[in-house]
């Protein structure tokens, strides 16, 4: 029989090729089955994250000492605030904590200077001045008294407040036991009114 031409020219595979053949083809699928079944792990959730992130240590919470220090700092700066607003060498001779008519706690601060006592409204922080009215005279034997203290207004806010904890609500000129002194007016938290704090002109000695 006369062979066909096509035919062999086409070298067809032997078993042992094909026998290789299929046994890689096997593995192969074998590797990805492997693969396939292999469990994934998940990611954390944004829950698991947050909590696994807290801080160290709680939350900070401020006391009445820190509370009393604010009040006291705030008061101060409000009178060196109004000093400088009327003139360096003015003397600061009371202090008043009120709102100003709009709801806003200010710091009304007289300032003496040239014969005159100037009032000067300053923020709650104590930093900025917001109003100063026009001078006025004093009243009348208070510029004997401006004269004889040493110690500053802002001088007694700090011995007041070391001594008794709370919000400076006013300071003034006034006598204790017949010793000119600085009454500094301290409101503490659950009081009904203020206590009144009396400071030594000369010495700064709670009377």
């Amino acid at each position: 029989m006369k062979k066909n031409p096509l035919l062999s020219s086409v070298r067809l595979p032997s078993f042992r090729t094909a026998a290789v053949i299929g046994g890689s083809l096997a593995l192969a699928l074998s590797g990805c089955a492997v693969k396939e079944d292999a469990p994934s792990e998940a990611p954390a959730t944004q829950e698991e994250a947050s909590a696994s992130e807290e801080p160290a240590g709680g939350i900070a919470t401020v006391g009445g000492g820190q509370d009393s220090a604010k009040s006291s700092e705030a008061a101060r700066t409000a009178v060196l605030t109004a000093v400088a607003e009327v003139s360096d060498s003015g003397q600061a001779v009371g202090l008043k904590k009120e709102d100003d008519g709009w709801l806003v706690t200010v710091y009304d601060v007289t300032v003496y200077d040239g014969g005159k006592n100037t009032p000067v409204h300053v923020s709650a922080d104590g930093a900025e001045v917001t109003a100063k009215d026009k001078a006025e005279n004093p009243p009348s034997g208070a510029t004997n008294e401006y004269s004889l203290m040493r110690q500053t207004v802002d001088q007694a806010i700090q011995s007041a407040t070391r001594n008794t904890r709370g919000e400076v609500v006013e300071v003034g000129p006034d006598t204790k036991d017949g010793q000119l002194s600085w009454k500094v007016s301290i409101k503490q938290d659950g009081a009904d009114k203020p206590k009144d704090i009396y400071i030594h002109h000369r010495s700064g000695d709670v009377l």
